[in-house]
Order: structure tokens, then sequence, then C-alpha cells
């Protein structure tokens, strides 16, 4: 999930962010996000408008089958899948030792070695930790928005597969 931290940061990723979603919410039979940013934004960027082409030319249609079966609105899938997104990938930003913390004397240190002497216990066990309370905070969040787990995991696998970031194995 670093990746798509990373893609959030970015400043195309700023830019393309809304199109993702409302793109998204298209795929899913709710064309008013795009119809929106359509109406709003002044600049479609690149990306957008071979999408946009396909849509215009009838290529690409709303799924009716899977917005069927979706469990929330398709305009809130991918910014429920992004908060969980920046939430795991900040968590795993930790795990990896990306996060660095400065002592008294100045010396940089990982946050896992922090995290592991305050705890008063290995690196290794402090990532495993960290990588259980990643699996709690989309368990959590998950039950906070009346979806399941699954549902979660499948929203932060298509996120990946709309930015092109390939899954982690």
């Amino acid at each position: 999930m670093m990746e798509v931290l990373q893609f959030f940061e970015s400043d195309r990723g700023q830019a393309l962010w809304p199109w993702i979603a409302a793109l998204d919410a298209f795929d899913y039979c709710d064309p008013r996000p795009l119809a929106t940013l359509l109406r709003d934004r002044p600049v479609v960027p690149g990306e957008v408008k071979l999408a946009l082409a396909d849509i215009v030319e009838g290529r690409r249609k709303p799924n009716k089958r899977a917005a069927a079966k979706l469990k929330l609105e398709a305009a809130e899938r991918m910014k429920i899948a992004r908060e969980l997104a920046i939430s795991v990938g900040q968590l795993g930003m930790v795990a990896k030792g990306r996060f660095l913390f400065v002592d008294e004397q100045g010396e940089s240190r990982k946050a896992t070695d922090v995290i592991g002497d305050l705890g008063r216990c290995e690196t290794i066990d402090a990532k495993r930790a960290i990588e259980r309370l990643s699996r709690e905070v989309v368990a959590q969040e998950s039950a906070r928005r009346g979806i399941s787990a699954e549902t979660a995991e499948n929203l932060l696998r298509d996120l990946r597969a709309k930015l092109g970031i390939p899954l982690a194995v």
C-alpha cells in the first residue's frame, strides 16, 4: 500500500484522484460524480480523455450486474478505499522502517526499533504487531461502515488495479 500512499501524495495523484473516483462510480452505474466534474473542471487530464472517449463511443459501459450487488453507494467505493489505503500505507511504512525518529543525541532510528525498545521486544515482533494493527484497522473501519472485511480488501484490490499498481506478493 506504500505505492498507493505515494500516489496520493504526488501532484499527479492529487489531480487524477477525483477523476478516478468518478470513473469508478460511472462503472457502477452512478454517472453523477463524472458529470459534476465535467461541468465544474475546465481541464480534463490527458489520462482521463481516453476513458471519456470510450464512454462516448459506447465501448465503456456501466456494469449493471456488479452495481446490483454493491453493498454501498457507487460514489463511496473509492472514497472508502482511499481512506483505508492511506491508513494501511502509513502503517506499512512504519513496519518497513521508512519512518525515522531522532533521539536526544540527534541520531536517527527506525520507528520499528524504537517501538521494539519501548515494548521490550525484538524489532521483528514490533513489525508483526504493526501488521496485525493494520489488519485490525481494516476490520474496524469495515465494521464502522457496515461492510465486511472481505469487501474492504476487495476495495483495496480494486483501488490498486485502478491506479495500475501491482498487488504485493
